[in-house]
């Protein structure tokens, strides 16, 4: 069976584009880490980071945040779906940026409001994209 078609089988949420530049504040207990959000969905999200010293992998918790307009949803519980390495666009480069997708764990009542709120003003759905190459 086709993995694109499995992929929109399993999604319970449609994904979105992002209109406006929006991050993920990844923390763990002693540190935070910054995302830019590529898409969104009530189910999870995927976001794009250079890689340092440290990985995502162990955060526990992330925030929503959108430059210039207030949007903020806070102490998101996740789990990492996927996370790989994007093809470097400078050969010659020694940054590398990754991509991690991750779905949301339980949400509160605040939690689902503001990512309602943040996905109908702040996002758009691609058209000719299919499901399955969204995260």
């Amino acid at each position: 069976m086709d993995k694109n078609k499995l992929v929109k089988e399993r999604r319970k949420h449609q994904r979105f584009g992002i209109k406006d530049i929006a991050f993920a504040i990844i923390r763990s207990h002693t540190e935070e880490e910054l995302g830019q959000i590529v898409n969104i969905s009530m189910g999870g999200l995927a976001f794009q980071y250079f890689i340092g010293n440290r990985e995502f992998q162990k955060a526990e918790s992330l925030d929503v945040l959108l430059a210039d307009s207030g949007v903020h949803v806070e102490d998101i519980d996740f789990r990492v779906v996927d996370d790989y390495e994007l093809v470097n666009e400078l050969p010659f480069s020694s940054i590398t940026k990754r991509e991690q997708r991750v779905h949301f764990k339980e949400l509160n009542t605040a939690q689902k409001k503001g990512l309602d709120s943040f996905i109908r003003r702040h996002t758009f759905f691609k058209q000719g994209e299919t499901i399955g190459n969204m995260a």
